[in-house]
């Protein structure tokens, strides 16, 4: 059994808990292009181009996934405040604003495809490896769950960490005996990986250190608690554990230090669209950009309702100063109200109310429209509206083509990813590389079909089917696996009861009679006038109809 790399402890829960990280609200963003503030190099908190480069993307995405609440929370980030315009007009109009949240739900439909079914698991799985998809972070997280959360991360933000340790039991009185001790993995939020260098050996990018930010939640006193960040290093052969100094809160010093046994850095990194070491691009960046967009242009819609909502009332020919019978103060404090009267001496004096006239509302109305189908385009037409225009067939499917295999490619690295995560466990575990080798590969569910609005995912495969390149019977098993047949529908009844309707309708042509079996009326015998039925012709029936009589009704004229 290896010795413990004493990475991350498994009693602190908040590695991935980044909230403690975000900037102010209040504070300008960051970006590639500003200055970059001078940094300590021999201090553990410094913090790498990679990271400052991607976290304004993260912020971004981070607050579309916290909703309104959240959007609001960032302040001047997303919603910046007028020139001239007051800080309490300002916290009104942040106050009613409110988010059409397509991110969220664009991501969240992208993420559940592949997850539509448990992760395919093969038969040839050892049992250290079955008792780790039970429980993979020592919380009883199965994998399938565990999976979910870190493809959502890379999805949204482009990018995931995943590191796999081996418990110390430094957090006990005794150590854990080794027959109760197993690795464990735990998401890495892009935020918290502050720092990571790498070397080429062997032909090969090895990682060489890496700093993980993390908060932990101390408890203070009875009831309270603090936050206390601590930076954990690690090398390939040791690991470091750094806290605050007590007197100089800017100074970072060693607190618990340790070998690395394993010999590697056991971090995997997702990439969704990867850029460059540490680097990748979410895919729906441009999405999460019109999103805001549409927040901000919200918030402006928003505000100009509840201006124009209001009538302005406008006095002419009256002296603000000068008062009356009826208003002592002057005009400059009237009352306003149902329940007052005003009298005005002054023959050429008015009061009338001003009303806006429209015009903006409906520019603002129109622009949300428009960001709404921008964002629809974006989303790669899971929320395409129905009246989009009129693209041809082949536009279609290449459309759907072009989704489906961005997020197949997704996928595919998703699947590299959970597989490097068990050879992990593997070496943990003293398997050799030789025997993980023999063992088979997790894999996601193959039958996720990405639904879009304006491309029938049936259309090919019902052209296969009529040119005579695709079976009943291959065309009928796609609609069932696609769900547009029931899971209790039966291929093999089917064709029997197809083949007893043919039966039925060729029954239904008359002797003699070739080609298809004829419809309800004809090729039949005209009627007689004795039976029942009169011929008539008019609109409603066509010509030729025919209704049915009675004795006992008289017949139509």
């Amino acid at each position: 059994m290896p010795g413990p790399s004493g990475a991350v402890s498994q009693t602190v829960g908040a590695i991935d808990d980044t909230s403690a990280l975000r900037p102010p609200p209040m504070q300008p963003m960051s970006t590639p292009y500003q200055q970059v503030k001078e940094q300590d190099s021999d201090s553990p908190a410094y913090e790498c181009a990679f990271h400052r480069d991607q976290k304004a993307r993260w912020w971004m995405v981070e607050s579309l996934l916290g909703g309104t609440e959240a959007m609001r929370m960032a302040g001047e980030r997303y919603l910046p405040r007028y020139e001239k315009e007051t800080h309490q007009s300002w916290l009104h109009r942040l106050q009613r604003a409110t988010l059409l949240n397509y991110f969220r739900k664009t991501v969240m439909g992208y993420v559940g495809k592949p997850f539509g079914s448990p992760l395919k698991i093969p038969d040839d799985f050892p049992q250290h490896l079955r008792d780790f998809a039970q429980d993979c972070d020592g919380a009883g997280s199965p994998l399938d769950l565990f999976a979910l959360s870190a493809f959502t991360g890379g999805v949204s933000k482009g990018i995931c960490h995943v590191l796999v340790d081996f418990p110390t039991g430094e957090q006990d009185d005794t150590a854990l005996e080794d027959a109760t001790r197993k690795p464990y993995a735990v998401v890495i939020a892009p935020e918290a990986l502050i720092g990571a260098r790498s070397e080429t050996i062997g032909g090969k990018e090895v990682l060489t250190q890496v700093r993980i930010m993390q908060i932990e939640v101390v408890p203070d006193g009875e009831f309270g608690e603090i936050l206390k960040p601590s930076i954990r290093v690690i090398y390939r052969d040791r690991w470091e554990i750094w806290t605050k100094m007590p007197k100089r809160k800017d100074k970072w010093e060693i607190a618990r230090s340790g070998p690395n046994t394993l010999g590697e850095i056991p971090l995997v990194t997702f990439y969704a669209d990867k850029e460059g070491f540490m680097r990748s691009r979410p895919p729906l960046l441009d999405l999460a950009h019109v999103n805001v967009a549409h927040f901000q242009s919200a918030s402006d819609q928003r505000n100009i309702l509840s201006v124009t909502r209001f009538p302005i009332l406008v006095a002419t020919g009256i002296n603000p100063k000068s008062s009356t019978d009826a208003n002592p103060r002057g005009a400059s404090n009237l009352e306003i109200g149902p329940n007052s009267l005003w009298t005005l001496r002054n023959e050429k004096a008015n009061l009338k109310f001003v009303e806006h006239s429209g015009n903006a509302i409906s520019a603002g109305r129109q622009d949300l429209e428009d960001l709404k189908a921008e964002m629809a385009i974006l989303g790669l037409q899971l929320l395409m509206p129905a009246n989009s225009g009129n693209p041809t067939a082949t536009a279609k499917a290449l459309d759907g083509m072009e989704a489906i295999s961005e997020l197949q490619s997704i996928v595919m690295n998703f699947e590299i990813f959970l597989n490097q995560i068990l050879r992990l466990v593997d070496k943990w575990s003293d398997v050799s590389d030789e025997e993980a080798q023999k063992t088979g590969k997790v894999k996601c569910d193959e039958d996720y079909i990405i639904s879009l609005n304006i491309v029938n995912n049936m259309t090919t495969l019902l052209a296969m089917r009529s040119s005579g390149d695709l079976s009943r019977r291959a065309l009928l098993d796609a609609a069932k696996r696609r769900g547009y047949l029931p899971e209790t529908f039966d291929i093999d009844d089917d064709a029997t009861e197809r083949e007893a309707e043919q039966k039925l309708s060729g029954a239904l042509m008359l002797p003699g009679q070739k080609g298809k079996p004829p419809k309800l009326g004809e090729g039949l015998p005209p009627p007689n006038p004795r039976s029942g039925t009169k011929q008539i012709s008019g609109k409603s029936g066509g010509p030729g109809s025919t209704i049915p009589t009675s004795p006992d009704r008289p017949t139509p004229a």
